[in-house]
């Protein structure tokens, strides 16, 4: 492969996680099958993304190690990038159901859940 397949793939993921960002709020504006068929529409574009990520990996891998070594701090950053817009989508998951009535108790994703299980590794429960 080559620096301008590795560029092709940048684009792809740019336009791939600009569609990705607007759609937790979208979700938790959106009830029923709506914001069903938002989380599905999430978690493909998602895969989409992680592939072209794998992609743009791959290429780093033949290039030029001056150009790999901040190739890769960025494939970091997109990669940590993804992790939070997941969690933000399972957060406003979980936020939509407890708006709707579904119970009160915070989503096995939410940022409370999060503490509690930290603390609760600190301690050793």
């Amino acid at each position: 492969m080559s620096s301008e397949e590795f560029e092709k793939l940048h684009e792809i993921y740019k336009s791939l996680f600009e569609e990705l960002k607007l759609l937790p709020e979208k979700a938790l504006r959106s009830q029923g099958e709506e914001r069903k068929r938002l989380v599905r529409t999430f978690d493909e574009r998602k895969g989409e993304a992680e592939e072209v990520l794998q992609g743009m990996d791959e290429e780093l891998r033949s290039a030029p190690s001056a150009f790999r070594n901040m190739m890769s701090t960025k494939l970091r950053m997109y990669n940590r990038d993804l992790g939070k817009l997941q969690r933000d989508m399972k957060t406003s998951d979980s936020g939509s159901s407890a708006q709707a009535g579904v119970g009160s108790h915070p989503g096995i994703y939410s940022s409370e859940n999060q503490q509690s299980v930290s603390v609760c590794w600190l301690v050793i429960c």
